[in-house]
């Protein structure tokens, strides 16, 4: 549990900070290409972190968080498994930290695809456990964020990538 959590925090802070995570995935969308390539965060000009997205399959991707230590960037760091998932007219980016341990855990991002760029906004965990608690299944997520995508404090810190 440990590691899956330390895990989920380190996505958390190369994309934004303190995101929603849950068991259980949106149901996933056919994977858009323009996510493919090498990016950098806007907001980190030196490029110390970068993610390498590669397609998996048509509707999946893994995601390589990769650290730059002075002389050369690393890609042992730690590895996702990604999928795109639209619910209403949001599109999100589902990652699961691939850890070897059995252990399944989701993290959510609200998405917007460009040219050359994406945009991905946290999804807050600000809601109550009892809530959280009725989600049994990848619909039951799709609802769950339907129901609360309009509500004040649902999204978070944004961060531009820019295709290196």
């Amino acid at each position: 549990m440990f590691r899956a959590t330390l895990a989920v925090t380190a996505l958390a802070f190369v994309l934004a900070a303190c995101p929603l995570t849950a068991l259980y995935p949106l149901p996933a969308e056919r994977m858009d290409m323009r996510l493919v390539g090498d990016w950098v965060a806007e907001d980190d000009p030196n490029g110390l972190v970068k993610l390498r997205i590669e397609a998996t399959g048509p509707d999946s991707c893994s995601v390589r968080v990769m650290e730059y230590d002075g002389d050369a960037y690393h890609g042992d760091t730690l590895d996702y498994s990604g999928r795109l998932a639209k619910v209403g007219d949001n599109y999100y980016f589902v990652a699961e930290p691939l850890l070897g341990d059995g252990e399944r855990t989701y993290v959510y991002y609200a998405i917007e695809i460009g040219e050359g760029f994406f945009i991905a906004t946290e999804v807050v965990d600000s809601f109550d456990e009892p809530a959280q608690l009725l989600v049994k299944s990848e619909k039951d997520m799709a609802a769950f964020i339907e129901a609360n995508q309009e509500k004040a404090g649902f999204l978070g810190e944004q961060t531009v990538w820019n295709r290196e």
